[in-house]
Protein backbone atom coordinates (compact mmCIF):
# COMPACT_ATOMS: atom_id res chain seq x y z
CA UNK A 1 0.00 0.00 0.00
CA UNK A 2 1.47 3.40 -0.84
CA UNK A 3 0.53 6.34 1.29
CA UNK A 4 0.43 10.18 0.15
CA UNK A 5 3.06 11.94 1.91
CA UNK A 6 2.34 15.52 2.97
CA UNK A 7 5.17 18.34 1.96
CA UNK A 8 6.50 18.82 5.36
CA UNK A 9 7.01 14.82 6.47
CA UNK A 10 8.69 14.82 2.81
CA UNK A 11 11.00 17.73 4.15
CA UNK A 12 11.54 15.85 6.93
CA UNK A 13 12.75 12.70 5.14
CA UNK A 14 15.19 14.47 2.81
CA UNK A 15 16.17 16.23 5.42
CA UNK A 16 17.61 13.07 7.47
CA UNK A 17 17.84 10.67 4.35
CA UNK A 18 21.33 11.73 3.81
CA UNK A 19 22.35 9.10 0.93
CA UNK A 20 19.23 9.98 -0.75
CA UNK A 21 18.17 6.48 -1.61
CA UNK A 22 14.74 7.01 -0.27
CA UNK A 23 14.84 4.83 2.63
CA UNK A 24 16.20 5.82 6.12
CA UNK A 25 19.23 3.52 7.95
CA UNK A 26 18.71 2.98 11.90
CA UNK A 27 21.86 5.48 12.13
CA UNK A 28 19.79 7.99 9.65
CA UNK A 29 16.26 7.39 11.74
CA UNK A 30 18.19 8.16 15.29
CA UNK A 31 18.67 11.47 14.35
CA UNK A 32 15.06 12.06 12.79
CA UNK A 33 13.06 10.39 15.60
CA UNK A 34 15.50 12.86 18.24
CA UNK A 35 14.48 16.05 16.03
CA UNK A 36 10.96 15.11 16.02
CA UNK A 37 10.83 14.10 19.74
CA UNK A 38 12.60 17.00 20.36
CA UNK A 39 10.04 18.95 18.64
CA UNK A 40 7.56 17.48 20.68
CA UNK A 41 9.42 18.48 23.91
CA UNK A 42 9.54 14.48 24.78
CA UNK A 43 12.82 12.95 25.03
CA UNK A 44 13.39 9.91 23.62
CA UNK A 45 16.16 6.95 24.69
CA UNK A 46 18.36 4.85 22.38
CA UNK A 47 16.77 1.76 23.71
CA UNK A 48 12.73 3.38 22.82
CA UNK A 49 14.36 4.81 19.76
CA UNK A 50 15.42 1.04 18.81
CA UNK A 51 12.05 -0.19 19.91
CA UNK A 52 10.30 2.00 17.94
CA UNK A 53 12.75 1.68 14.72
CA UNK A 54 12.03 -2.32 15.01
CA UNK A 55 8.45 -1.48 15.47
CA UNK A 56 8.14 0.65 12.09
CA UNK A 57 10.22 -1.97 9.82
CA UNK A 58 7.52 -4.21 9.36
CA UNK A 59 9.64 -6.03 6.65
CA UNK A 60 12.28 -5.98 8.89
CA UNK A 61 15.15 -5.21 6.21
CA UNK A 62 16.73 -2.36 8.67
CA UNK A 63 15.89 0.28 6.87
CA UNK A 64 12.52 2.51 6.79
CA UNK A 65 10.60 3.16 3.80
CA UNK A 66 8.39 6.27 4.12
CA UNK A 67 5.39 3.79 3.50
CA UNK A 68 6.44 2.07 6.96
CA UNK A 69 6.59 5.41 8.57
CA UNK A 70 3.11 6.81 7.04
CA UNK A 71 1.53 3.66 8.02
CA UNK A 72 2.80 4.81 11.40
CA UNK A 73 1.29 8.10 10.96
CA UNK A 74 -1.91 6.96 9.91
CA UNK A 75 -2.25 3.92 12.56
CA UNK A 76 -1.63 7.24 14.92
CA UNK A 77 -3.92 9.29 14.04
CA UNK A 78 -6.56 6.70 13.36
CA UNK A 79 -6.22 5.52 16.71
CA UNK A 80 -6.70 9.36 18.29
Amino acid sequence: MTYEINPTVEKIWSDFDTDDDGYLTFEESVKMMKFVFAKMKHNISDLEIRALFNYIDKNSDNRLSKDEVLMLIKEGITKQ
